[in-house]
């Protein structure tokens, strides 16, 4: 799940596109913030 986060926010920034990087960048850290702690 990090995996594709990471690409998701590589390829919104790769396309120079800044409100789907951020709309992705804040959906990684929603997504980080509920796993539970390893």
């Amino acid at each position: 799940m990090s995996f594709s986060c990471l690409f998701g926010i590589f390829n919104a920034f790769s396309d120079y596109n800044a409100h789907g990087f951020i709309v992705t960048l804040f959906y990684c850290v929603i997504v980080i913030k509920k796993r539970p702690a390893v």
